[in-house]
């Protein structure tokens, strides 16, 4: 297809002086580009006419117009043109024109201060002297961020996936290879066909898009268009070989938002600003430039800081600080997804709420990191230790915080900003819990179980509380996850380790205020999630009590019943290495419903009832309750033989 040139669309004349009449000329079309406010649309139809009508001009004329260009000063440096120059020079075939070309491009190089439009100047170069290859932006489904994938379709516009499509598109992706057979063929299309389909169904990016993605703060952001092609360029191969060449990471292992924070920030330094930046990211790659550019957003000052830590730290302490503080940006990132998602009105209402969520749980990162800097800065002792540690409590705050949020929009609350604010939420080992805090817990039991009828069960409670404690000894194996807020503890459950190494969980409590926002469930569900990855764990709960019945839905099981002073309760076992062999285990709920009443199996058996008290008679002789569920009023128990060595420690740690 030929453009005609200059393009017939009108163009207000003080944007577009050189075009005011028409003619066809590679003089003018090359000029053009020297027009930093021309529309974006007409310089890439300028684009298309250069590289087309270039092969129909004499060699002569190519060199001709570029040495008049250069002369007159009026070529504007960007990528677009490097691109024409490029293109120019393959179009070339004698080696003594090609190599007036690639001093021309040598001698602008020189003059680039911009640290970006250098490299991929740079770059370029290397392509014309031979010394890389061309490897062109990839038009097909890849990983464009940490969280996406998208294409560039045939419109020119880029569409993206949602982070929450990101694991489905990946899936989709390992299908698309190249197909050994009629099946794998097959196959093949209907993933291209699938992910294609999902990324035309959420359309183009837009500026209400990347408002909502947190990268631009108004749908009416003047620039968006020009940070919008500023990213495009962004996406191309050579523009990822540069980053990951002279910054050590890859562009797409950024987030969205981090993506447009980084273009932001290098478009303001110089080569001689960037290159202590470059050093730095070289040798703590993605999570430490990451952690520089999260921070790098309080002031030059705090930029600055991160840098030097990475010189004054042991490389090792280094790389695990900033490895830690990388999963604090993935959930964070996480929460304000989720929050944009979840809580839309209440976002669209006051836009500064996710900014509030951000700084919230960023903030005491970025002290941490600051005052380690000042400490090591006057010479003062550092417990590189006790930085890690305080950078996992601070990690583990996300994550309460991300359960938390999940909950309000279970229980259709409204956004729980106020429950993290001034909020902690961490694991310690009894010896580390002072009097005035045990204090605090007990106050807790006495609060929740007032009302109770017998005194003596709460007794028998706060007693067995303070078996952690007492004696001494027994406060080496035991530990507490705690929320506090305000300096008060408002919600705590305990972990003791058993004699077979396994650990038992018991003693949540939440104080009233707190239970508002789902605290006591959001926070017993991660610590809970974490613990069963490093160990069995053992628990017990009433039999009778519906919100018990979402620890079969986390990950225990129950094989019988235990008699209390008050009624029957489920004996709990969590064993995460052997839940995978567990089918039910591994199904949805949907499935498991569509199983009642058609399949009745010697491994599997499924019961369902509208109350728990008929439900939870009497478990099935030689199975094992491993799901229990309601839904539409009706509750769903599911029961499966298992293995006799499930929550067996056999002598590995767990």
């Amino acid at each position: 297809m030929k453009f005609d040139w200059p393009p017939s669309t009108k163009v207000e004349e003080n944007d577009n002086k050189h075009f005011t009449e028409k003619s066809k000329n590679l003089d003018s079309a090359v000029r053009f580009f020297s027009e930093p406010k021309n529309l974006v649309d007409e310089k890439q139809k300028a684009l298309d006419f250069f590289t087309e009508e270039i092969s129909n001009i004499s060699k002569e004329e190519v060199l001709s117009v570029y040495q008049k260009i250069i002369d007159q000063k009026k070529f504007t440096l960007s990528k677009n043109n490097i691109k024409i120059l490029y293109f120019a020079f393959t179009k070339l075939e004698g080696q003594e024109q090609k190599n007036k070309l690639l001093q021309i491009a040598k001698d602008l190089e020189k003059d680039i201060s911009s640290p970006m439009l250098h490299f991929y100047a740079e770059e370029m170069i290397n392509l014309m002297d031979g010394t890389k290859k061309e490897n062109s932006f990839d038009k097909v489904i890849s990983k464009i961020s940490k969280d996406r994938y998208g294409a560039i379709f045939e419109d020119g516009n880029l569409y993206l996936s949602d982070t929450n499509e990101s694991e489905i598109v990946s899936e989709k992706l390992k299908l698309i290879k190249q197909p050994t057979s009629y099946e794998e063929d097959q196959a093949r299309i209907r993933a291209v066909r699938d992910v294609s389909n999902l990324l035309l169904d959420n359309g183009p990016i837009n500026s209400k898009k990347l408002h909502n993605s947190g990268v631009i703060d108004s749908e009416q952001d003047i620039n968006f268009q020009d940070q919008y092609d500023e990213y495009l360029g962004f996406l191309d191969n050579i523009s990822k070989r540069v980053l990951l060449e002279k910054f050590g990471f890859n562009f797409n292992d950024l987030t969205l938002p981090e993506q447009f924070q980084f273009i932001s920030f290098i478009k303001d330094q110089t080569l001689e600003k960037v290159e202590p930046i470059m050093i730095f990211s070289k040798k703590f790659k993605n999570n430490g430039f990451r952690t520089f550019l999260s921070i790098e957003q309080g002031g030059k000052e705090m930029g600055d800081k991160i840098i030097s830590l990475g010189e004054k730290l042991p490389e090792d302490v280094a790389q695990k600080v900033f490895t830690k503080y990388g999963e604090i940006l993935d959930n964070v990132s996480k929460i304000t997804e989720f929050a944009r998602t979840n809580f839309t009105k209440e976002i669209e209402t006051n836009p500064e709420l996710t900014k509030k969520i951000e700084e919230t749980l960023y903030i005491k990162g970025k002290q941490l990191l600051s005052q380690t800097y000042d400490d090591i800065n006057n010479k003062k002792e550092v417990n590189y230790e006790d930085i890690s540690k305080q950078l996992d409590r601070i990690n583990a705050d996300t994550i309460t915080t991300f359960a938390i949020f999940k909950q309000a929009v279970k229980n259709g609350e409204k956004l729980p900003i106020e429950s993290i604010e001034g909020s902690v939420f961490s694991k310690k080992e009894a010896i580390d819990i002072g009097d005035n805090q045990q204090n605090e817990m007990l106050e807790l039991y006495e609060s929740n179980w007032k009302n109770h009828p017998d005194r003596n069960f709460v007794e028998s409670l706060k007693s067995y509380f303070k078996t952690a404690f007492t004696p001494e000894d027994n406060k080496q194996k035991n530990y507490f996850y705690t929320f506090e807020k305000d300096n008060n503890i408002r919600a705590f459950v305990r972990f003791e380790k058993q004699n077979d190494a396994s650990f038992y969980a018991s003693a949540l409590n939440v104080d009233e205020a707190s239970k508002n926002f789902g605290l006591g469930e959001a926070m017993m569900d991660e610590a809970l999630t974490r613990e069963a990855k490093e160990h069995i764990l053992h628990a017990s709960c009433r039999k009778d009590n519906p919100s018990n019945m979402r620890y079969f839905e986390k990950g225990f099981i129950s094989r019988g019943f235990k008699k209390t002073n008050e009624t029957e309760e489920f004996d709990l076992i969590w064993d995460e290495n052997k839940n995978k062999d567990i089918k039910a285990k591994q199904k949805f709920q949907e499935e498991l419903i569509s199983m009642y009443g058609n399949t009745s199996t010697e491994e599997i058996e499924i019961r369902k009832s509208k109350d728990l008290e008929s439900l939870h008679g009497n478990l099935p002789e030689g199975k094992s309750l491993v799901r229990c569920f309601v839904n539409n009023g009706e509750w769903y128990a599911v029961y499966e033989v298992i293995k006799d060595d499930y929550g067996i420690n056999l002598g590995e740690t767990k």
